[in-house]
């Protein structure tokens, strides 16, 4: 399978990433080709901080590099979503591991196994302090995904934060670079004004 470079790929354990180039480098005498990869998802994309990776060519397959799902399959992934009536281990350390594994496999259908588990034991009883980064994880890679299986599957997002009141904090995604934003992106016009930073105030939000 090829790669052609500005085609989005899935990584496994990280969800969406572009192929940004190929690269060349010598590995015990011998020239080894690269595709070169940058993860979209991630707690720092939208900072500009996204995590850029190198994956031998000739191995990207054996190494779970694959192309997104398709626009029919997303039906079939929401249906798993949708299970309620599921068995998990009881034993936190075998949960956990058992849902390491499936984020690992890189199978989107075994993550969206993880984001359903953990959202229904976390209506059940409160998930510990592993289990909520790891359901913050599953959630992104999932989404991720989904969202390349649609028209754009931007590689980039600007996250927009504003609060109404005092202390009341919102934020939305914008799938564009920061630069492309335009005031048409934005909500509507009764939550524009929360958004306008005073003249000489600081942005907090990004």
């Amino acid at each position: 399978m090829e790669f052609a470079v500005g085609s989005k790929v899935i990584y496994p354990s990280h969800g969406t990433a572009e192929v940004v180039g190929r690269s060349v480098r010598k590995i015990d005498g011998v020239d080894v080709k690269y595709l070169e990869l940058v993860v979209a998802a991630g707690d720092e994309s939208w900072r500009g901080g996204a995590m850029t990776l190198a994956v031998p060519e000739d191995r990207a397959v054996e190494l779970g590099v694959r192309e997104a799902i398709s626009r029919e399959e997303v039906d079939d992934v929401m249906a798993v979503l949708a299970v309620t009536n599921v068995r998990v281990p009881t034993n936190w350390s075998r949960r956990f591991k058992n849902h390491q594994e499936k984020l690992k496999s890189g199978d989107i259908y075994e993550c969206a196994e993880v984001v359903r588990n953990l959202a229904l034991r976390d209506r059940q009883s409160s998930l510990s302090s592993a289990e909520k980064a790891m359901q913050v994880r599953a959630r992104r890679i999932l989404v991720s995904e989904l969202a390349c299986a649609l028209p754009g599957c931007p590689p980039l997002e600007t996250v927009v934060a504003f609060w109404t009141g005092t202390d009341k904090r919102h934020h939305f995604k914008i799938f564009k670079p920061v630069a492309e934003v335009v005031a048409d992106d934005l909500p509507p016009a009764w939550l524009k004004e929360a958004l306008a930073v005073p003249e000489g105030g600081d942005c907090e939000c990004c």
